[in-house]
């Protein structure tokens, strides 16, 4: 029975190993990237109807412009019903700016043709 014993001691010490598996998180696009643009695109679209009415018609302009680029990418990825408000409230602030834009320019050239000719 020694004899059992003496060659189990000299055996090394077996190093297990646990298994661990590496399971890498899938990603999934719900849409939410393109629902945040839908979401900038009316939040723009809203901001530059409101610069319309406070006098800023070029940032309202440039804002609308903007909310159109978003609108349209976002109803490209993913349509939905903010998406399409977004890109009606833009293309409704763009079209306010650029005409109340164009009134302004056209007020201050015929006041300046005014004070030139009197």
């Amino acid at each position: 029975m020694e004899e059992d014993k003496k060659p189990e001691e000299n055996k090394e010490p077996e190093v297990v190993e646990p298994k661990v598996e590496e399971k890498q998180a899938e990603v999934v696009n719900n849409g939410n990237e393109s629902n945040g643009m839908a979401i900038a695109s009316l939040i723009l679209g809203i901001i530059s109807i409101l610069f319309n009415f406070i006098g800023y018609s070029w940032i309202g302009l440039i804002l609308g412009i903007v909310g159109i680029i978003l609108g349209v990418n976002a109803k490209k990825k993913n349509p939905s019903s903010m998406a399409s408000a977004g890109l009606v409230l833009s293309i409704i602030g763009t079209a306010l700016c650029a005409v109340v834009f164009i009134a302004c320019v056209a007020c201050v050239g015929i006041i300046g043709l005014g004070a030139s000719l009197a």
